[in-house]
């Protein structure tokens, strides 16, 4: 809970001003303005990476003390006064994976610790109350942000942010004995799709037989844009 108040604080009291920020340091505008865009569409790609790397690899746990690590250095790099170019697109990269570990595999992660709590089939029950939890914390966290410290320079603003979030952080890892540590499964669902793309890739070059036979053949896309995937349908179908 420590972790969601603090990442909701930092997204609002830190990230939401960023192109303001940016603009104090020198940049133009319209520069400034292309710097946020491209990170927060760069920043919804991770998710999907982070998701996957969390549910086919290595649990939400271990995700999450990863990427909450590389936004406390992201936060330790803002507390310079001047930063270069070079740095400000490393720092930029590493909240992006911050930010993208605070979405899916937070929240699974607290779901986990509710379903230790319950039976297994109340996953309605589990699915209400992680939704309730997440909220109260996560607008106490806006709150905050509108609140607290909303005079304090950037770089004052970065100094309490990193103090919080490595007092949360430690907070968290002090709960381990306690947690409900959910294990990696390989029958991810982006997995599935990982496979039927890599499959597309590998047959590309076979011939394709674009008759279908029987209602029980696998059907056949007909778009351009979409053909190179009837391979892994009809042709890969067995290995999946």
């Amino acid at each position: 809970m420590g972790l969601i108040f603090v990442h909701s604080w930092i997204e609002y009291a830190l990230i939401a001003i960023l192109i303001t920020h940016l603009t104090d340091q020198g940049l133009r505008l319209s520069k400034a303005a292309m710097i946020v865009n491209v990170h927060d569409g760069v920043t919804e790609l991770l998710v999907l990476v982070v998701d996957y790397a969390s549910e086919a690899y290595l649990g939400p746990f271990i995700v999450i003390v990863c990427t909450n690590g590389l936004l406390l250095l992201f936060l330790a790099a803002w507390v310079l006064h001047e930063i270069e170019i070079k740095l400000l697109y490393v720092a930029l990269l590493l909240i992006a994976i911050g930010r993208a570990g605070c979405d899916v595999p937070l929240k699974e992660f607290l779901a986990d610790q509710f379903r230790k709590q319950g039976r297994a089939e109340d996953e309605e029950r589990v699915e209400s109350r992680r939704k309730i939890w997440w909220r109260l914390a996560y607008f106490i966290g806006i709150i905050a942000s509108l609140v607290f410290f909303t005079e304090a320079s950037w770089v004052n603003l970065c100094k309490i942010c990193t103090i919080a979030l490595a007092i949360a952080f430690a907070l968290f890892l002090g709960g381990i004995p306690f947690f409900e540590l959910k294990k990696p499964t390989e029958s991810s669902s982006l997995n599935k799709v990982v496979q039927v793309i890599k499959a597309a890739i590998l047959k590309r070059h076979l011939s394709l037989n674009t008759t279908v036979s029987s209602d029980n053949d696998p059907p056949i896309i007909h778009s351009p844009m979409k053909r190179f995937l009837n391979h892994s349908i009809t042709l890969g179908s067995s290995s999946l």
